[in-house]
């Protein structure tokens, strides 16, 4: 036995002899209904009545349900068609027949614990201590009020009518058509419906808001007309009844709906004792379920149902409406409608073992993207401007499946979405980076050698290499390796090395740096000078400057000394000077070369002797 079968059976034992005092009569037998159940519920089962607005949607919904496989099936009874409805304990009761006797199975002396939950056109009234009883309300689904008139013969209704001549047609004070602006005199024949109905009672409520309180009905109108019927209009072309628009569409081309007044209103399930809270339990799984904000009434399973039955499904609380969340009173909230969203999704693998995902929805709503790799769930981000993204790592190599699912933030009317993609999620790489010789001066060329492997195999591909501030140069690998020849004429210094490999089609990038440094040559200092002059005659000899297995050639300024004394100073041309020395004192003279060095190339000196004769 259900929470709500319980609770009612409770609350009933205390009205027992009431009870009995409503069950059906004798002589009253049960005959099924278009829109009843096509199975005999049971205990287990939940039981519906009431309102005649909803009861082909609901029995739509519930029949459907029913196919679901669910532990337990919903029945849906027919409000008119008289007669007695059977129960699950063995006892029969009058069919209830409109909002307010449903309602009247769930409270009360006429509480009956086989009832579940009774379907409403109207809100709860307090008059009947349904609010303090402790009924609430489940608003599912959006209808409209319009005034109807005949279709099949022509009416002397005017094309529109205002609610406060609609009033005055409902208290008397106008009789005749002409009254609220037709052409006819013909004496118009109004219907408010039988007075059970949640549809008389929503009208009754509009006409006394626009009278600025209660009023009673004037003579002429018909109060025992069964709503949603076109008995009483079709034919006559003096007949006024309210309408729930949906409803006199599945009547076919019978009634007509007029313009000017026209009010929305929710239309509910109505359920004994609940939580209001948006999105809270029922405190019953099985209304859970069925009629719950998250159950299969609010569900898109029976959008269409709703639909199919005249009405419009309102959105539940997560995407910012109010289906299936229970109140006491009216909600103001109608929306019914959500954007659907879209959601692409790109993979792009830029390091081994692992892809960035980049969920991208459309329109930018909010909301969380869950990210699957292969099926299992890797992570959750928030959309930022409807972007979000999140990086897979630790996977294998190879081609992988991606999905990431939107949903989004609860109270906001989008729909969730999914997209899929799959992409090669490339091995991991390293590179390492060597010079040879390891260690160089100026004049001399090395080779920068960057390595690369994968999974401890050569990769192919291409690697940039970068000297300094020089542009990046692109190198082939070849057996994994990538050489790259740095002149000998490069400047002495410190320069930094990066090797970016840039990676293939399945291979990832990878990068490595190192600081090469190029020290300065060392001299080597030679003179031709003979080692003595003619008589009379000045020294004449030449001076070269070189580095030692190299074919770069020096440069700089050579000068010569004798002791302190500046005899000479002159400039290398490629790597030599002739110099032509003063003629000097006679005797054996000690000289010195000294070489003065450069940015690339050390200083160097060489002591020589010269005899002035």
């Amino acid at each position: 036995m259900s929470f709500r079968k319980q609770f009612a059976s409770l609350a009933s034992a205390a009205v027992a002899t009431s009870v009995l005092a409503v069950a059906a009569p004798a002589h009253a037998v049960y005959t099924a209904q278009p829109f009843d159940p096509d199975f005999t519920p049971v205990a287990a089962d939940l039981i519906t009545v009431g309102s005649d607005t909803t009861e082909i949607a609901m029995d739509k919904v519930t029949k459907a349900f029913n196919n679901t496989a669910a532990e337990f099936n919903a029945a849906s009874y027919q409000a008119g068609g008289g007669g007695t409805i059977p129960l699950p304990d063995g006892t029969e009761i009058t069919r209830p027949n409109g909002s307010t006797n449903g309602k009247n199975t769930l409270h009360g002396a006429t509480n009956n614990p086989n009832i579940d939950f009774a379907r409403s056109s109207d809100s709860l009234n307090e008059d009947k201590l349904e609010v303090s009883h402790g009924l609430q309300l489940l608003p599912f689904a959006l209808d409209t009020m319009k005034m109807g008139v005949s279709n099949t013969v022509a009416s002397n209704a005017p094309a529109s009518l205002s609610l406060a001549q609609i009033l005055s047609i409902y208290k008397g004070e106008c009789t005749v058509w002409t009254c609220v602006g037709g052409t006819s005199t013909d004496t118009i024949k109004p219907s408010a419906l039988q007075q059970g109905s949640g549809t008389a009672k929503f009208f009754k409520k509009a006409l006394e808001a626009q009278n600025g309180g209660a009023f009673t009905f004037g003579s002429n109108v018909d109060v025992t007309w069964q709503e949603h019927s076109d008995v009483n209009v079709k034919e006559d072309p003096n007949a006024l009844a309210p309408f729930s628009i949906g409803r006199a569409a599945l009547l076919g081309t019978t009634t007509k709906m007029l313009g000017g007044w026209q009010q929305q209103r929710a239309l509910y399930n109505v359920v004994r004792g609940t939580s209001s809270e948006a999105g809270a339990g029922l405190g019953d799984p099985k209304l859970d379920a069925l009629l719950g904000s998250n159950g299969f009434l609010c569900s898109p399973a029976a959008t269409d149902l709703i639909t199919q039955g005249g009405f419009t499904q309102l959105l539940p609380p997560a995407q910012g409406g109010v289906c299936g969340q229970a109140t006491t009173s009216a909600p103001t909230n109608l929306s019914t409608e959500a954007t659907a969203t879209t959601t692409a999704l790109a993979a792009a693998s830029n390091a081994g073992g692992a892809a960035t995902l980049t969920a991208t929805v459309s329109p930018a709503a909010a909301g969380d993207v869950e990210f699957f790799v292969d099926g299992a769930s890797v992570g959750v981000t928030q959309t930022q401007a409807g972007v979000a993204t999140f990086n897979a790592t630790g996977l294998t190599a190879g081609e992988h499946s991606f999905k990431a699912v939107f949903t989004n933030d609860f109270g906001t009317a989008y729909f969730g979405s999914e997209g899929t993609t799959s992409a090669v999620v490339k091995a991991a790489s390293s590179t390492t980076v060597a010079f040879s010789p390891a260690t160089s001066s100026f004049g001399k060329s090395r080779v920068i050698k960057a390595t690369v492997l994968t999974g401890g195999v050569a990769a192919t591909g291409t690697v940039a290499i970068k000297v300094g501030t020089a542009a990046a140069v692109n190198v082939a690998l070849v057996d994994g390796v990538a050489s790259y020849t740095v002149g000998a004429t490069k400047a002495a210094g410190t320069y930094a090395v990066s090797a970016s490999y840039l990676g293939n089609s399945s291979t990832a990038t990878s990068a490595a740096s190192k600081s090469l440094v190029i020290t300065k040559a060392a001299a080597t200092v030679t003179e031709s000078f003979p080692t003595a002059t003619l008589a009379g005659k000045p020294g004449k000899g030449v001076v070269k400057v070189a580095i030692a297995g190299s074919t770069v050639k020096p440069t700089g300024t050579v000068r010569i000394y004798q002791g302190t004394k500046l005899l000479k100073s002159v400039t290398l041309v490629n790597g030599q000077v002739t110099i032509t020395l003063p003629k000097l004192t006679r005797g054996k003279k000690l000289l010195t070369v000294k070489y003065l060095g450069s940015a690339n190339v050390s200083a160097k000196s060489l002591n020589f002797y010269l005899t002035q004769r």
